[in-house]
């Protein structure tokens, strides 16, 4: 289908792109509302460089040290034992447990979201002291948790709804025009006239003239081939002529 069908069409169906929208807003709208709150706690551990580093290589030996400790926060054995530890199953500590590096510094940030707010605290406590069972062996033996770091905050509501709605509006939008582009594509506008038939074909002059003439000559002798014949007897002569 050509742009221009397309654009004809959105005229006489341009109450699909709102209606969709709003339809689809309001069931994204519903089911974020109908969901549970979400709370992240978290802590923070910073990994001072040992005694023994030297200047030159310093940035190289932190960026070691901080890769490994992400690495360790979302391990196999670091989450089992945090499972064992909180009795929370090992797929959700999995799915929540985050740790990742501040600001290019030798800081890191241990987190973990889920529903309950209890719940989040007690993993994330969890994952710190298994973290710190394994400094020495990720290389970072001076690891520790900064004071206070550790908190639980619920999730703003409101930015959540705002990037769901954003999401939701979009392929609304874009799920509008598609249909759009469907129906037209199956029952085309009915704005399309059918094409006019062409002009009735008119019999050449010439050749009516040529008819009629013919007709006119063929006239005489058909009336003549019919007039009746007169019967004269043998021998007699016309003598009233």
């Amino acid at each position: 289908m050509e742009i221009n069908n397309f654009l004809r069409a959105l005229g006489h169906r341009l109450w699909i792109i709102p209606v969709v929208p709003a339809l689809a807003i309001a069931v994204g709208l519903g089911y974020l509302l109908s969901q549970p709150p979400q709370y992240m706690a978290s802590a923070t551990l910073i990994s001072p460089p040992s005694a023994g580093a030297g200047t030159g290589n310093a940035a190289d030996v932190v960026a070691q040290s901080v890769s490994n400790i992400e690495g360790a926060i979302t391990s196999g054995p670091v989450v089992e034992q945090i499972s064992i530890t909180t009795e929370v199953p090992g797929g959700a500590v999995r799915d929540g447990l985050d740790g990742v590096q501040v600001g290019g510094a030798n800081i890191v940030e241990i987190s973990y979201t889920g529903g309950d707010r209890e719940v989040a605290s007690r993993v994330v406590t969890a994952a710190v002291d298994e973290v710190l069972k394994l400094r020495k062996a990720l290389g970072s033996p001076n690891l520790k948790t900064i004071p206070g770091s550790e908190e639980v905050d619920e999730i703003s509501r409101s930015s959540t709804l705002t990037r769901g709605l954003i999401s939701v509006t979009g392929l609304a939008v874009l799920l509008a025009l598609g249909l759009v582009f469907i129906l037209e594509t199956i029952s085309p506008s009915k704005s399309k006239k059918p094409e006019a038939a062409g002009p009735t074909p008119i019999a050449s002059t010439h050749h009516i003239e040529d008819s009629r003439a013919g007709s006119s000559d063929a006239a005489p002798s058909s009336v003549a081939s019919e007039q009746p014949r007169r019967w004269v007897r043998p021998g007699s002569s016309n003598r009233g002529s």
